[in-house]
C-alpha cells in the first residue's frame, strides 16, 4: 500500500477522501446535536447533497455526501413558496424554506418547481420539526436515496 504525507500525519493513499468525509460527517452530527439541545436561536435541517456540486468549470466534484446537516435558520418562505432570499433574488436556495421544509430545486433535480416543500420520511415518521406527512394528493418521494438509510429523509411532492 502507498503512503502520502498528510497532516497531521499518515493516511493510506486512496482513502483519504474516505476518511476526511466520514470526519466531516462526525463533526456535523455532533455539532447538530449541539445545537439542537441548546437554545441559541432557530435552527432547521435540510438535506446537505454534495454529489450534485460542480467545480468552477461546471464539471461534478465527484464528493459522495449526502445527508441531514443543522443549520441556523433565517427565511420565512413556506411551503409551496418560492425559495428565494432575500426578496428580489433570483437565487434559489435549499434552505430559504421555514423549519421542516427544504427547496425542490429545479438546476439539481428533474421536475423541480424551485418551491419549499415539507420534508417527510419513509413511512409517514416525523422528521424536522415534526414536520406532518404529505398531503394528499403529494407523496414522500426518495428524493435523495436517503430511504433504507438510518435517516429515511424524502421530500413531499
Amino acid at each position: 500500500m502507498h503512503y502520502v504525507r498528510r497532516q497531521p500525519g499518515w493516511l493510506p493513499k486512496g482513502r483519504v477522501r474516505t476518511r476526511r468525509h466520514r470526519l466531516l460527517l462526525r463533526r456535523l452530527r455532533r455539532r447538530c446535536r449541539q445545537l439542537l439541545a441548546g437554545s441559541q436561536g432557530a435552527r432547521q435541517c435540510v438535506v446537505y447533497d454534495a454529489r450534485q456540486v460542480r467545480d468552477l468549470n461546471g464539471n461534478l466534484t465527484g464528493d459522495k455526501f449526502v445527508g441531514p446537516v443543522c443549520i441556523y435558520g433565517y427565511s420565512s418562505n413556506a411551503d409551496g413558496a418560492e425559495c428565494i432570499n432575500p426578496s428580489g433574488s433570483t437565487n434559489h436556495n435549499i434552505d430559504a424554506c421555514v423549519d421542516g421544509e427544504e427547496c425542490f430545486l429545479g438546476r439539481t433535480f428533474p421536475g423541480g418547481d424551485n418551491q419549499c416543500h415539507h420534508l417527510c420520511a419513509q413511512n409517514a415518521v416525523a422528521v424536522d420539526a415534526g414536520s406532518p406527512a404529505c398531503s394528499a394528493p403529494q407523496s414522500c418521494h426518495d428524493l435523495w436515496g436517503l430511504f433504507g438509510t438510518p435517516k429515511p429523509i424524502g421530500l413531499c411532492y
